[in-house]
């Protein structure tokens, strides 16, 4: 099964979540948003769900389980040091920039396969950032213009997926991510 329709079977998508057809962004004026932040209205229906704990993320992005990873040098940020198991009871509000820059760099691990070199950060991790809210759009083609870039917008640590058939970057046209995204498509191409 390939990875579009195992995003789509696994969130339960029904026909009417599906974005059928060609979304061109020149049908934008200006930026075209898939966005899960309010203050953006999302060119393509965007689905909602929600994600309890970092092991649901990991096995939502077809990460291995922790024991069978090897390690690919480079893939995650190094992390120096266990992270203190007291600190596990501190309000996450009162962590300081440091603690937070840690736990980004844990998350990005767990994301890319390397969670087993931060086993001691699942609780902190759980607690800083799930639940978390999950976007998907999924659907047919997208087509990206120069004067109307794709803007992938999540909100605030949440996760968008996009999961098309097809995504196109005509000549001088650009996708900006402005957050946790996976973009999952058959088919990219840039003219």
């Amino acid at each position: 099964m390939d990875m579009r329709q195992r995003i789509i079977d696994l969130f339960g998508l029904q026909e009417s979540d599906f974005n059928k057809g060609t979304w061109n962004t020149r049908d934008v004026q200006g930026e075209a948003y898939l966005a899960l932040h309010h203050a953006y209205t999302s060119g393509q229906k965007v689905v909602t769900t929600q994600i309890n704990t970092q092991e649901e993320l990991t096995q939502l992005l077809g990460i291995a389980s922790e024991d069978t990873v090897q390690s690919v040098e480079g893939s995650a940020p190094s992390i120096s040091a266990p992270w203190p198991t007291e600190k596990n009871t501190v309000p996450v509000r009162e962590l300081n920039q440091q603690d937070e820059k840690q736990l980004r760099q844990a998350l990005l691990a767990t994301v890319t396969g390397q969670g087993y070199q931060v086993s001691s950060y699942r609780e902190i991790l759980n607690k800083r950032y799930f639940p978390m809210q999950v976007g998907v759009c999924t659907g047919d083609d997208i087509v990206v213009q120069a004067n109307s870039p794709l803007v992938l917008n999540p909100q605030g640590h949440d996760l968008l997926i996009v999961n098309h058939n097809s995504i196109t970057l005509e000549p001088g046209a650009e996708i900006q991510v402005e957050g946790p995204v996976a973009i999952y498509v058959q088919t990219f191409t840039k003219q």
